[in-house]
């Protein structure tokens, strides 16, 4: 017997046989893809379909209504800022004026706002506005439309005439010019302008406010089933979630609820300070 032979041909037993392994073949007992849940394929059923959109309908809902608050603030910030703007030119105006406030006259609000005629119209920044038929804080349709500066944001050509519980009141005058922003109409010592030292109280005088289109207001800013279909023309809209901007005399912007605006009819003297120059209480 040739034990050298032997010996070679049989490998130690504490040692892996070296080379490439051979593969089993493949048979009916080895799993396939296809029976593996993650891996076979399946369509979504109608019912699955049905629950996701239904899943993304619920998300949306709530979400929506929260981008249209935000939305709305936004607005009302910038409509705030316009405001604040405002304040700054009229400051300006009385530093050159000898600190008499720029009259205002109820019957000719259009003269205050208008680019040819407005008595800040020097302080203000016109830009690509040279039709003569330009308001600051207003529109003006007839054939077109045309956007002045300092328009309220909330304001557009779809909403200018609405109502909605007496709240937000928006109407377009005879002319076809609608202005958003609202003067003080009792600002004026008589016919004559008011001087800056002779109001009482400048941090609660209002000077402007947001507008219903009519671009006056005064005590009868707030809708009240007594007063006459004439007064209308003093509301002011609630069109920024439920209130509205106020300027003052001391240039600060206040906002205001729709249920705490100064109107006589819920308490607030007609002649009080915030409507009168002179008021003390």
């Amino acid at each position: 017997m040739n034990f050298r032979k032997e010996f070679e041909m049989k490998p130690f037993p504490d040692r892996e046989v070296s080379g490439p392994r051979r593969q089993r073949p493949c048979g009916k007992s080895q799993t396939s893809l296809s029976s593996v849940p993650f891996l076979s394929k399946k369509e979504f059923t109608l019912i699955e379909l049905l629950v996701v959109i239904a899943i993304i309908a619920i998300l949306a809902g709530l979400l929506f209504p929260s981008l249209n608050m935000a939305r709305g603030r936004a607005k009302g910030l910038a409509c705030s800022n316009n405001f604040s703007q405002l304040g700054k030119t009229v400051a300006i105006y009385l530093g050159d004026n000898k600190d008499y406030f720029p009259l205002c006259n109820y019957t000719a609000a259009s003269y205050w706002f208008k680019r040819t005629s407005t008595p800040l119209s020097a302080y203000l920044h016109w830009g690509k506005y040279s039709n003569s038929q330009v308001y600051y804080g207003g529109i003006y349709r007839t054939t077109g439309t045309t956007f002045g500066p300092f328009v309220c944001p909330e304001v557009s050509e779809k909403n200018l005439e609405y109502e909605q519980d007496g709240k937000m009141v928006n109407h377009i005058p005879e002319t076809g010019m609608f202005l958003s922003v609202a003067l003080n109409s009792y600002m004026k010592n008589k016919d004559a302008p008011v001087l800056v030292t002779r109001i009482r109280k400048t941090s609660t005088l209002i000077i402007m406010s947001d507008s219903c289109g009519s671009g006056v207001t005064d005590y009868r800013c707030r809708w009240h089933p007594d007063l006459p279909s004439s007064s209308l023309k003093s509301n002011i809209p609630a069109r920024h979630s439920g209130g509205a901007n106020f300027l003052h005399t001391d240039f600060h912007v206040s906002f205001l609820k729709w249920e705490n605006f100064p109107c006589y009819k819920y308490g607030y003297p007609s002649d009080g300070p915030m409507w009168n120059p002179f008021a003390v209480d």
